[in-house]
């Protein structure tokens, strides 16, 4: 739906583009949505819900950053995150999990540490490659360094 959007529009876009030598981004842009006004409803409507999800996913984090009370002292946060019956995640109250609940809520957050090391494996490689170019001037900014490894 959003590529949908993105897609049309660009082409509007360069439509517009070629027909004229001048254009009014906002002219364009009213003009696209009172022709395209049921894309640009689906677009919006899943650009709130994505909105409202980070928000409520952002409440998680808050609560899990804030401790929770006596569950802190256990080492549990107050909010885990474990797999749905649809495969998506879901958000639940540690004081409210099973035992099955919290090895899964273990699970996720052995995969998000692994998926987080494999980044930090390859930003490391990454630096590794570069600090030999980049230590002789400590202003060199990474572009340049990346510029001078290539050629």
């Amino acid at each position: 739906m959003a590529s949908e959007l993105r897609q049309v529009a660009y082409e509007e876009w360069q439509a517009a583009l070629e027909g004229s030598r001048y254009v009014d981004p906002r002219s364009l842009a009213a003009a696209f949505v009172e022709s395209h006004g049921d894309l640009v409803a689906e677009a919006r409507q899943a650009s709130d819900l994505a909105y409202v999800m980070r928000m409520f996913k952002k409440f998680a984090h808050d609560e899990d950053a804030s401790g929770g009370g006596q569950l802190s002292l256990f080492g549990f946060p107050a909010v885990i995150s474990i797999p749905g019956d649809d495969g998506q995640y879901v958000q639940m109250q540690t004081s409210k999990a099973t035992l099955a609940e919290l090895r899964a809520g273990r699970l996720e957050r052995v995969n998000n540490v692994r998926n987080a090391q494999v980044k930090l494996d390859q930003y490391d490689a990454g630096l590794e490659y570069v600090t030999p170019t980049m230590e002789c001037d400590e202003s060199m900014e990474f572009r340049v360094a990346i510029q001078r490894l290539a050629s």
